[in-house]
């Protein structure tokens, strides 16, 4: 192709973002039971904090509670969750914290087409019941053919290519940002293990 030349290249599923894996479809469970009283160990608070743990010591004990110092033995504290709020807004949905007897059982009310951040993976949330949510992890365009339009501005030699500076990233929506706010182009680099015909 030369400057000034343009055209459009269809990719099957397997070429672009592969085929849609049932195995990145996963449950969790919408509802989740924290005991109010935990125990920890003496050395781990030390350890942790600094101090030597003593009743009343307050800090933050996950995500959604406070914990604080209820009773004192030899080698292990006793502690006594509390949570910070009944209802947490999430980026993914509404948790809500309810306390029944000795224990807290936490809800989720999911949002769905929210994304879910899990482990080291990104999906987004697509079902949902009292008891539990699904997240698909498959990229969103995965299992489908994918169709690009091509212009050809203009051709570098290589030698010159070689002396250019050029900012990398594999996350295409970070790209992006990144080229707007710099106030430079972008440039889209498909990678195929099948062959394109040009």
């Amino acid at each position: 192709m030369s400057p000034g030349e343009s055209k459009k290249v269809a990719l099957q599923s397997v070429d672009a973002f592969g085929e849609r894996d049932s195995r990145l479809v996963v449950e969790f469970p919408a509802v989740r039971k924290v005991p109010m009283f935990t125990s920890e160990s003496v050395a781990k608070m030390v350890k942790h904090f600094h101090q030597f743990p003593k009743p009343g010591f307050s800090f933050n004990y996950g995500q959604y509670f406070r914990a604080t110092v209820d009773e004192m033995f030899e080698h292990t504290v006793r502690l006594k969750l509390k949570p910070k709020n009944t209802t947490i807004n999430e980026p993914f949905g509404t948790v809500r914290i309810i306390e029944e007897g000795d224990e807290f059982v936490l809800k989720l009310q999911a949002e769905m087409e929210k994304v879910f951040h899990w482990q080291d993976k990104k999906g987004v949330m697509n079902g949902a019941d009292e008891n539990s949510f699904i997240v698909d992890f498959n990229h969103p365009l995965a299992g489908k053919e994918n169709s690009y339009g091509i212009e050809v501005i203009s051709v570098v030699k290589a030698s010159e290519a070689e002396q250019m500076t050029i900012d990398w990233t594999d996350s295409y929506e970070n790209g992006l940002k990144k080229a707007e706010k710099s106030h430079k182009p972008a440039v889209l680099v498909l990678y195929s293990k099948g062959s394109w015909d040009f």
